[in-house]
């Protein structure tokens, strides 16, 4: 059986989901832009490209329990569009958790090690200590940025961030992504060079 969804993706897009579902499983068939027109201004332009990118993310789903997950994860993301590039992060490290792929937050990933945590490996899974830094690469943050990512499951969608500190979580984000995912999704730099 194929249900398909319309939805407005952002103000000046549309796309239409088909999920074929059988009695073991779901599964998005395709989602694609029936009709598409950027706005005029730089917050419409990446609210279009990320609802986009939301789509092609969506498309990755082999397996979908319940059809209307993939349907509220979309409504959800339309929904606080207005909140911008906060809206994707959270989508993006639910998204990951859902898939099994967490942000590893709670510890330093080489060395399990709660204290004096200084930056992120996304190839490794997470955070990173000060003594581990030394030894494996990875980005260094500022505490404000670490503690967005240690309590963003607890963060609501309808939340806006400090741009600074989204621009320097984004693509740390995506390198976890693609290499935990093992993807290369083109919308990604995209996204990266609007946000700056």
């Amino acid at each position: 059986m194929s249900s398909p969804f319309h939805a407005m993706v952002s103000l000046g897009a549309w796309s239409e989901l088909t999920i074929n579902q059988s009695k073991q499983k779901a599964y998005l068939e395709k989602a694609n832009l029936i009709s598409f027109a950027p706005l005029p201004d730089r917050e419409g332009l990446i609210a279009s490209l990320v609802m986009q990118v939301v789509l092609q993310i969506l498309l990755l789903d082999e397996d979908i329990h319940h059809a209307s997950i993939l349907y509220q994860r979309l409504i959800e993301v339309r929904r606080n569009i207005h909140f911008g590039l906060s809206t994707y992060i959270k989508f993006l490290f639910e998204y990951l958790e859902d898939q099994g792929l967490p942000i590893i937050v709670n510890n330093c990933v080489q060395c399990q090690s709660k204290l004096k945590i200084v930056g992120v490996n996304p190839q490794l899974g997470g955070f990173i200590c000060q003594t581990c830094h030394l030894k494996v690469s990875s980005t260094l943050l500022p505490a404000e940025a670490l503690m967005l990512m240690r309590t963003m499951k607890q963060k609501p969608f309808a939340e806006a961030f400090n741009p600074s500190i989204v621009k320097m979580i984004l693509p740390l984000l995506h390198q976890h992504f693609n290499f935990h995912m093992d993807v290369q999704l083109e919308g990604f730099k995209t996204i990266e060079k609007l946000a700056l």
